[in-house]
Parts: structure tokens; C-alpha cells; sequence
């Protein structure tokens, strides 16, 4: 089991989508994604999954939680910094977490 100390290890942070576009070299319909932490954390890159439910532009400006402290890892020859938080539904499939209304960008998740 994990502990309370292991889930305080992750930097989970509040982003904005500023751009989305196919990951045509992915082997899944992917995304890549471009999301802004504010000031403190800049412009990060994400690989997602979330073709399913989303199209391109009802991913733009939307808000999203993410874990910003883990390496980068290449998927599909595109360097993927941060790990987007989603819901994985088998009936209804990925389902991304996002504040229920407006935060800064960049406020840590707790």
C-alpha cells in the first residue's frame, strides 16, 4: 500500500490547454498537448488519450490537473513532461479531472 508520504512526493498542479493537436506517430489516437502552469512552472508538454471524448478545440482553454514531477518520457517520438489526470472508464472511457470553477494557474492539488 502507499503511504500518506509517498502521495505528499507528487507535485500535482493546476494547468491550462493552450494548444492540442494529433499525435499522428502515436500507436492509440493520442494527443499532444501544450499546458500552461503560470509563471512558476511555464509551458509544459503531455501525451493523453483522450481522443474518445474530446475533439481538439474543447480541450483548448480548458483547465486541467496534472503531475508535474516526473521525469520526461518520450511517447511516440514526443517528449511528454507532464502526466495528465484523467478518469479511465470502461464505459465511458477517459474522463480528464479538472476544479469544478476557475483557480490560478499553477495551484498545487492536495
Amino acid at each position: 500500500m502507499a503511504t500518506f508520504e509517498d502521495f505528499l512526493e507528487l507535485d500535482i498542479r493546476v494547468g491550462r490547454i493552450v494548444h492540442a493537436e494529433p499525435n499522428a506517430k502515436a500507436s492509440v489516437p493520442a494527443y499532444k498537448l501544450r499546458i500552461d502552469f503560470g509563471a512558476e512552472l511555464g509551458v509544459k508538454n503531455s501525451s493523453a488519450q483522450l481522443t474518445e471524448n474530446y475533439d481538439l478545440e474543447s480541450l483548448k482553454g480548458r483547465q486541467v490537473a496534472a503531475v508535474v514531477n516526473f521525469p520526461p518520457k518520450k511517447v511516440a517520438g514526443f517528449s511528454s513532461e507532464v502526466l495528465v489526470l484523467a478518469v479511465v472508464c470502461e464505459d465511458s472511457g477517459t474522463v480528464l479531472l479538472r476544479p469544478d470553477s476557475e483557480v490560478t494557474l499553477g495551484e498545487r492539488v492536495s
